[in-house]
């Protein structure tokens, strides 16, 4: 977004023969901003594609389909410290098989690493996953 909006001030102060100096100092400010939001965004996608590999690794070694333990619900209410209620929250715990390791989540973090999960999985290229990432702004 940020290179799109510095192109477009570009656009708007472009030199010609009856340019003002306001209009050239706008011109160069907007073409700094430019080329510096696109080095950023060329950092990012670079990061991105190096944790492609190892993102890619994880979903296949652990998004196989097959029974590894258990996923429970847990929908909860508290008192703050006022004494009043709080507003319900709602967590997911994953278990293995015997209930001797648990970890939790927040349903909604859960459900935006879910979506993760399917992208990666669906995704034919890296650059669908990056397209992914840049569509959904998760920036993480």
């Amino acid at each position: 977004m940020k290179v799109e909006s510095a192109e477009s001030s570009m656009d708007i102060f472009a030199p010609n023969g009856y340019s003002s100096q306001y209009s050239r100092g706008e011109y160069a400010r907007a073409k700094k901003e430019k080329e510096e939001a696109k080095s950023d965004l060329d950092k990012y996608t670079k990061k991105l594609s190096e944790q492609l590999v190892s993102l890619k690794e994880n979903v296949a070694k652990y998004h196989k389909g097959e029974f590894t333990g258990w996923a429970v619900s847990h929908r909860f209410r508290s008192l703050n410290g006022a004494g009043s209620m709080t507003i319900p929250g709602e967590m997911i715990f994953f278990c293995d098989k015997e209930f001797t390791t648990c970890g939790g989540y927040e349903v909604d973090k859960f459900e935006n690493f879910a979506k993760i999960l399917k992208a990666v999985d669906e995704a034919t290229s890296d650059e669908d996953i990056i397209d992914y990432f840049r569509e959904d702004s998760f920036l993480l």
